[in-house]
């Protein structure tokens, strides 16, 4: 008679060596290996008629100093360079795209259902979060600067050897421009409507400054829980006005102003020209429970910011709970103790905090109980698909419900169809901001039937 063992259970020992298998051992994103044949999954949709119209992009980032910190301080500290790099990115990627490590001091993101214009802003985001980022190790400190090289990933792509042959010399043309740079890949040529030198774009800004043409648009705010009762919101958005009169988005002219330092410069002037153009029409002050100002990372971190804007209130007279001033979700979590005490600071005067872009990364939630905001604006990448994309779904609800537990209001971005906006409103989103719910316009023509005051 023959003895009966029991079989040890070895399904753990195999997806142990498949997760070993796709994930570089250090940062624990996926390996080139698993990078190409995700993006090689992407390509082979285009065969499907359906999906011929979908844009995608891929990144290459290359993360200068690498080499040198290797070099000089040694593998460990090489080894935790790379991981708090990998921290970094991933609060600026979307949950949804591919982050991966392809090798030395090169990382990979592909994109999916991603128009050029938001992965170019999401490249942005890696640039602004890597000039806040100083790596320390024993009693060295380095700078990090990023090179990235973007090539959109479209139907007439052939194959992942075409797109990589791309990728490579875009992100080398991106280190020629400067350090902490862009290249956006369009038939082999620098595309000038997206990547323009900066140093021009400087000199433009402080012309338009002198000449007064920067324009201030506003968009409303909707409640999605008591349309007929509650007071209106509004965010404010900054415009450039070209010399022949065309409008410029400030996506083209942000970067540049990040990079050389001036973003404080165009946020005190908003704060003025708002200020000064809605304390004039207290008829429209009295309709309002408040209108929100953008902020960049470089102006929260200006000490001499909160005091400006104490001033401003008191100067205009304008009530500190009529103001919500939006900062990225980048950008605090790149200098949280500095954005927690300048937040502080305007609350206790009345003034109430949006974060802007929120949903990038959850690793990013758990800061969230240290930034005492008022609202939590989830990034609008995640509304457009929520209708048809699981992934963006439950990100949306698992932010709302997280938001709403601990005290916060949510708005949704990038509301564009009436089937989004029911969606929000089931899933107990509080605000709808977008062209379903209203476009924006010049503030100047919004006031045209505004009274004003004479006195």
């Amino acid at each position: 008679m023959g003895a009966l063992f029991d079989m040890p259970d070895v399904s753990h020992y195999v997806d142990d060596t498949k997760d070993q298998l796709i994930h570089d051992p250090v940062t624990r994103l996926v390996n080139r290996q698993e990078f190409e044949r995700r993006v090689k999954r992407v390509l082979l949709t285009f065969s499907q008629e359906n999906d011929e119209d979908e844009e995608h992009a891929l990144f290459r980032i290359d993360l200068e100093q690498f080499v040198i910190v290797n070099e000089v301080c040694g593998h460990l500290a090489g080894d935790e360079l790379l991981r708090q790099f990998t921290f970094l990115l991933q609060h600026v990627v979307r949950v949804r795209d591919t982050l991966a490590y392809l090798e030395v001091d090169e990382f990979g993101v592909l994109m999916e259902r991603c128009s050029l214009n938001h992965a170019y802003r999401v490249a942005n985001k890696i640039l602004q979060a890597a000039q806040g980022f100083q790596f320390f190790f024993n009693d060295y400190c380095y700078d990090i600067n990023v090179n990235i090289g973007i090539v959109p990933v479209t139907k007439q792509t052939s194959n992942f050897i075409e797109l990589f042959k791309q990728a490579n010399p875009s992100c080398n043309r991106a280190k020629e421009f400067n350090k902490n740079s862009i290249y956006l890949h369009s038939k082999g040529n620098l595309d000038p409507t997206t990547y323009r030198g900066e140093p021009s774009w400087v000199a433009d800004i402080y012309q338009a400054l002198d000449e007064d043409r920067f324009l201030i648009f506003i968009q409303p705010i909707v409640s999605l829980k008591e349309l007929e009762t509650s007071l209106a919101h509004y965010e404010l958005l900054i415009r450039l006005c070209d010399k022949d009169g065309k409008l410029i988005l400030p996506g083209k002219f942000l970067p540049a102003l990040e990079r050389y330092s001036m973003s404080s410069v165009l946020d005190r002037w908003v704060i003025r020209k708002a200020f000064r153009m809605i304390a004039d029409r207290p008829e429209f002050l009295a309709t309002i429970q408040f209108f929100s100002i953008n902020l960049s990372g470089q102006s929260f971190v200006d000490h001499e910011l909160s005091d400006y804007i104490i001033s401003e209130l008191e100067e205009t007279g304008i009530p500190a709970e009529k103001v919500c001033f939006e900062i990225t979700e980048t950008a605090a979590i790149s200098n949280l103790a500095v954005a927690s005490n300048f937040i502080r600071i305007l609350k206790e005067k009345g003034c109430c905090f949006a974060l802007d872009d929120f949903g990038s990364g959850f690793s990013s939630l758990l800061y969230l109980k240290t930034l005492p905001v008022d609202y939590l604006k989830i990034d609008g990448s995640f509304i457009k698909n929520i209708t048809y994309e699981s992934v963006d779904y439950a990100v949306v609800k698992a932010v709302n419900e997280m938001a709403q537990t601990i005290g916060m209001k949510t708005v949704a971005e990038f509301v564009e169809s009436h089937d989004v906006l029911q969606l929000l409103k089931d899933m107990g989103v509080d605000y709808a901001q977008g062209y379903n719910v209203g476009e924006p316009s010049s503030l100047s023509a919004f006031f045209s039937g505004v009274p004003r005051n004479i006195a």
